[in-house]
C-alpha cells in the first residue's frame, strides 16, 4: 500500500533511474542527442521532476519530463460490517482498513521543438509499457493502464520578466492502487486515528519527490 504523497514520486524516481542508467538517444531531427539525466541541473541532458518548475527558462534549452496527477478518488467500498477491514487487534481495539483508490497520472514531455516533445513521449510510453509488471510488484499497484500519446501542443509559462513557450506531448496512465489507515474505535465513535505514514528529512520537495516512508505512528499515547 502506498501513501497518496508517493503516487507521483514513484514515477519520477523510476524515470530518473532509467534515464540515468544508460544513454537514450534521440530520433529524427534530434538523432544523436543524448537524454541522460543527472541530479545537477546544469549538467543534465533532461529535466525529470514534478509539474512545479521553479525556473521555467531552463525549458528553453533543456527538454523535460514532468509528472503530475489528477484528483484521487475512492473507487470501492464494501458493504459488510467493518468496511474495508483487513486486521483487528482484540487487545488494543485497533483495526486496519484499506481503500481502493484511482487517479490519472500525466507524463508531460516538453521541448522547444515539437518533434522532440513527441519523440520523448514515445520513449516514455514504451518505457512504462515494458515495465508495468515492475510497478505492480514494487508498489503493489492493482492496475496500470496506459492511454495514448498526445498531439504536441504549445504551452506558455509567464511571470515577472519571464515568457517561455514550449511544446508539450503527454502520456496518460490510469492508475488503481490501495492505501490504508488505522484507528481505534468504540462502537461508531473513533477514539484515536493513527497517522498511516511519516517522512524523514525535509517536507514535500519542489521536484515532486518525498522522503521515504517509515512506519505507522502508534506508539505514543496521551
Amino acid at each position: 500500500m502506498q501513501p497518496l504523497a508517493h503516487v507521483r514520486r514513484n514515477f519520477i524516481l523510476f524515470l530518473r533511474d532509467f534515464f540515468s542508467s544508460g544513454k537514450i538517444v534521440g530520433m529524427g531531427e534530434n538523432q544523436g542527442v543524448v537524454y541522460h539525466w543527472e541530479e545537477d541541473k546544469d549538467k543534465t541532458g533532461i529535466l525529470i521532476q514534478g509539474a512545479n518548475v521553479e525556473n521555467p527558462e531552463i525549458l528553453n534549452h533543456t527538454p523535460a519530463i514532468l509528472v503530475s496527477r489528477s484528483d484521487i478518488q475512492e473507487l470501492k467500498e464494501y458493504d459488510a460490517i467493518g468496511k474495508n477491514i483487513t486486521g483487528y487487534d482484540w487487545d488494543t481495539g485497533k483495526s486496519t482498513h484499506v481503500s481502493l483508490m484511482g487517479c490519472a497520472i500525466t507524463i508531460s514531455c516538453l521541448s522547444s521543438n515539437s518533434e522532440e516533445a513527441e519523440n520523448l513521449a514515445q520513449i516514455a510510453y514504451f518505457i512504462l509499457k515494458m515495465h508495468r509488471s515492475y510497478f505492480s510488484k514494487e508498489y503493489k499497484y492493482r492496475k496500470l493502464v496506459l492511454g495514448g500519446i498526445g498531439t504536441p501542443r504549445i504551452i506558455q509559462y509567464e511571470g515577472e520578466g519571464i515568457k517561455v513557450r514550449v511544446w508539450n506531448a503527454g502520456v496518460i496512465i490510469n492508475l488503481t492502487f490501495h492505501t490504508g489507515y488505522r484507528y481505534k474505535s468504540k462502537g461508531d465513535n473513533i477514539e484515536r486515528l493513527y497517522v498511516p505514514f511519516v517522512h524523514t528529512g525535509e517536507d514535500d520537495q519542489l521536484d515532486g519527490t518525498h522522503p521515504p516512508v517509515i512506519k505507522w505512528i502508534e506508539d505514543r499515547e496521551e
